[in-house]
């Protein structure tokens, strides 16, 4: 059975040469022109003349006379050849049939391997990648990707490389892994300008502004857009054209200058009817649709998503285009009040979603369905929605605090090595300038000193650039990297100005210690990337128990403090009842299974014998401690205390101090 391709972005096909070119018959396609002769030679210069000119999806059916040609110049029992060859048309049907197209990848694999081909085990890994980036296996075609990276690196192929790079880069980016992304694309275009690439580097332009575009930095997305645009609209490059357009117009789109976005699209959808691709026209017409539904024109977007809808007709487009469509027309029908054919919409495209990665479709999908199931009435599916989307929302945060991150430690090490090299640079230099200095005469003593001076006050400046990153990695510290809580540190600051904003009026204010029952015996039966899921289940699952006032950290293995402001003894008994009971109905059965947990918690107030903060986690932990002895999977107080726990009427806090480690057993 066929199946509609949904990869990731379309731009993929528009910056690499085609990692899965169109089936090629091994009969003539230009009617009754006769086949050359096979040759090894003219197969050599025809296979070299195609294989250096970027392709992308849109044009491989008017390559298939070359292709035709090509096969006609393999010598007969030239299994090399022709495994190039097959390699280079590898992706037969992919959007029909990505399945089959994968099995067909790791045939060619296996072939590219016995014959130690370098060219043709890269070719066949990106279309392998390509096949399972197609079926929603986006992490398998990633380490596909890979292999075909690594096979081109060590036959030396620098544009085959850097098409690997960009690859791997797309479905990263589709998955939200946009700095990973941004630093593949950023090695090869180092590769293609290292290596005189032209062409390859301008294309890559494109690649490098989606990614950041996607990571939030717009200027310098834009700075990216014009430069290819620039250079596409120099090589009469329409399709490169077409795509940085319609990339300024997301990016307008996505900094909410909504009219000003309707000018690039128009443009893209101006060269998409030239180049009577449905494909193209499709998105350009479902990009408008977008912008023309938030400035209010719904009756416009409704026309925009029908043409693109006549256009796309019955054929299987990839890259999503036809879910974008269907979302688009519920949008624009929501507009209009048509809610009831907007939510039919939407179910289909959530059907289209299926198990999709990709959280920003999903964030769009579920904000657009819940406000159109409010409206028709469906109160609890709208509730639903709306929790869908805050889950997604938080995922997408996430996500992009991640990216940051991993986006400030790469150009903080690139930074570092460069310093470094430098540094290296200057000291040679110095002592070379000291050996000198030793051979001339006095009165040039003085210029070697202040050639010494200057890359002291150079290396001073780059020192204290170091010092600022080094600052603001310190402030990222500040959060647990497992869990995305709130880390000791963090902890500590924000139960330092709760202590002081509840003693003036008095307020009280609760601890709570939780522990993960048995935990150590998760790591050991399910080994401890299990373990680690389990700890960020939980601290999900806690925090969506929490108000916005509280604050939940991890203070240590699976040990977690939750500081409630303004909550009292008994109130915040019932918030770790809540929070227990969320525990136990976490659901790991996609992770390991048979796998439930427990968590055992102690609850302190504080009050009047408590010196400092410390002392207020310290009893928390007693009552912790109370919880496992009577059985775990409980909530005890300290105020149950049986061997005379303290308990008293609530003061004003002292200042905080640091808090001690909770050893509570698990």
């Amino acid at each position: 059975m066929s199946r509609r391709v949904r990869g990731p972005a379309r731009w993929v096909g528009m910056l690499v040469a085609a990692a899965c070119a169109v089936a090629i018959p091994a009969t003539a396609q230009e009617g009754h022109e006769a086949l050359p002769a096979p040759s090894p030679a003219a197969f050599d210069t025809l296979f070299s003349t195609i294989d250096a000119q970027p392709r992308d999806h849109a044009d491989t059916r008017a390559r298939m006379p070359e292709f035709t040609r090509l096969r006609a110049l393999v010598p007969p029992g030239d299994e090399s050849r022709l495994l190039r060859v097959d390699a280079l048309q590898c992706g037969v049907g992919l959007y029909e049939d990505a399945a089959r197209v994968g099995v067909e990848a790791q045939a060619l694999v296996e072939r590219a391997r016995r014959r130690d081909d370098g060219y043709a085990l890269s070719r066949a890994y990106y279309c392998l990648g390509n096949a399972r980036s197609a079926q929603h296996d986006e992490r398998t075609s990633i380490a596909d990707y890979t292999q075909g990276i690594e096979a081109a690196r060590r036959a030396g192929l620098v544009v085959l490389h850097g098409e690997g790079l960009a690859l791997r880069a797309a479905t990263l980016s589709a998955i939200g892994e946009h700095a990973v992304a941004l630093i593949d694309l950023t090695e090869a275009q180092r590769e293609y300008e290292r290596t005189g690439e032209t062409t390859h580097a301008e294309r890559n332009l494109l690649g490098l502004a989606v990614a950041y575009r996607r990571m939030g930095e717009f200027d310098a997305a834009l700075d990216h857009l014009v430069r290819a645009e620039h250079a596409a609209r120099r090589r009469s490059d329409l399709e490169t054209t077409y795509t940085t357009l319609l990339q300024q117009g997301y990016l307008l789109f996505d900094r909410g200058a909504y009219p000003e976005s309707i000018g690039p699209l128009r443009q893209a959808l101006a060269i998409a009817e030239r180049q009577r691709d449905p494909g193209n026209v499709a998105y350009a017409l479902a990009a408008l649709a977008a912008s023309e539904v938030r400035i209010g024109n719904h009756t416009q977007a409704l026309a925009s998503v029908e043409r693109a809808q006549a256009r796309l007709g019955s054929e299987a487009h990839g890259g999503g285009v036809d879910m974008l469509v269907h979302l688009r027309r519920g949008e624009a029908l929501a507009g209009l009040g048509r809610h009831h054919e907007a939510v039919a919409e939407f179910d289909g495209v959530m059907a289209e979603l299926g198990d999709s990665d990709n959280p920003r479709y999903i964030t769009m999908l579920h904000r657009a369905r819940a406000v159109s199931l409010e409206a028709v009435g469906r109160h609890a599916d709208a509730f639903d929605g709306y929790r869908r989307v805050l889950a997604a929302q938080t995922e997408l945060d996430a996500l992009a605090r991640a990216q940051q991150e991993v986006l400030m430690r790469h150009r903080f090490d690139i930074e570092r090595h460069e310093l470094e090299h430098r540094r290296l640079a200057a000291d040679r230099t110095l002592r070379d300038q000291q050996l000198a200095a030793q051979h001339r005469a006095r009165h040039w003593r003085s210029v070697t000193l202040v050639a010494s001076v200057v890359l002291v006050l150079l290396l001073a400046v780059l020192g204290l650039r170091q010092v600022r990153r080094g600052r603001t990695l310190q402030t990222l510290a500040m959060t647990d990297p497992l869990t995305g809580v709130a880390n000791r540190r963090s902890l500590e600051r924000f139960a330092a100005l709760a202590i002081a904003d509840c003693r003036s009026p008095p307020r009280p204010l609760s601890v709570l210690a939780l522990d993960v029952d048995h935990f150590k015996r998760i790591n050991d039966r399910y080994g401890h990337a299990t373990g680690d899921a389990v700890l960020r289940e939980v601290a999900a699952a806690c925090r969506r128990e929490l108000r916005q006032a509280d604050l939940l950290g991890r203070t240590g293995g699976e040990e977690f403090v939750a500081v409630l402001p303004g909550i009292g003894r008994e109130a915040a008994r019932g918030v770790a009842e809540r929070l227990r009971a969320a525990v136990a109905g976490l659901d790991f059965g996609d992770t390991a299974l048979g796998l439930t947990i427990t968590a055992s918690l102690g609850v302190a107030e504080q009050c009047a014998q408590d010196t400092d903060f410390r002392t207020v986690v310290q009893r928390a932990d007693r009552a912790l401690y109370r919880a496992k002895r009577r059985g775990r999977d409980r909530v005890e107080c300290d105020a149950d205390d049986d061997d005379g726990g303290a308990s008293a009427r609530p003061m004003p806090p002292a200042p905080a101090t640091p808090i001690g480690a909770s050893a509570a057993a698990t």
